[in-house]
């Protein structure tokens, strides 16, 4: 017996300037709640989907289950939603059997421009830069910011119409390499604290270093703003094993 899945849907707030680039919302829905599934050794039952935001900001999730607590995480270029210890957990929601309309509550993300030096102050080209910005799902744990998956997917592959396909789909959004000014630039971070990322580079040995908070965090959102940035150079020392 199946029934008519909710329609989930919204915009993002109307200071966010138009036209919207690399929207995505992310959804994890438990029709089913339980706070103490880990305590019985059991499973969460969990729904997952993702939907593009379009160009006005507005998007769509047609079908998902009619009960439970959903959590909704949504990004796109300039901005993110919120979260709180170095992790983004979006906005949670209750389900009933109604269609959602659901506002999203997003914040600024910040630019990360790292030069790479090495001890003498030479510039160094080609210096892999990696962050790994976490977002966490409730009762279930964190993964990188953005990695999404439909578990509809899932589902064709268990009856056997198609191959699941869970990939990170974002994972490179957040490393670069350094150009011949020794400079990379790292889009669309979380701006509310400090950033770890690691920087690499064959011959050197690979450093860890904390990116600061956004310089200009303080500063109006407004369309002629400029985006947030943080700048910070990193010194590389000589492997001393080949």
């Amino acid at each position: 017996e199946l029934q008519p899945g909710v329609r989930v849907f919204g915009k993002l707030p109307s200071n966010i300037k138009r036209p919207i680039k690399d929207g995505v919302v992310i959804a994890r829905q438990q029709p089913l709640p339980m706070t103490n599934a880990r305590e019985l050794g059991m499973r969460q039952l969990m729904w997952g989907d993702w939907t593009t935001i379009a160009e006005d900001g507005s998007f769509e999730l047609l079908s998902m289950p009619r009960s439970g607590r959903l959590q909704i995480i949504a990004l796109c270029d300039g901005w993110v939603s919120p979260g709180e210890k170095m992790m983004t957990k979006g906005q949670t929601v209750t389900v009933s059997d109604g269609d959602l309309e659901i506002e999203l509550e997003l914040q600024p993300t910040m630019d990360a421009i790292i030069e790479v030096k090495d001890e003498t102050g030479n510039l160094i080209q080609d210096a892999s830069v990696t962050f790994w910005p976490n977002q966490l799902l409730e009762d279930i744990g964190s993964n990188i910011l953005g990695e999404r998956w439909q578990s509809i997917d899932q589902v064709k592959a268990q009856i056997g119409y198609t191959e699941s396909q869970n990939k990170a789909e974002r994972f490179k959004a957040y490393q670069g390499n350094t150009d011949e000014r020794g400079m990379v630039t790292v889009r669309n971070l979380p701006s509310r604290f400090e950033l770890p990322f690691a920087v690499e580079k064959k011959g050197f040995a690979m450093t860890r270093s904390n990116l600061p908070a956004a310089e200009n965090k303080d500063q109006a959102q407004t369309e002629s703003a400029d985006r947030l940035t943080s700048r910070i150079t990193v010194s590389l020392k000589m492997s001393e094993t080949p």
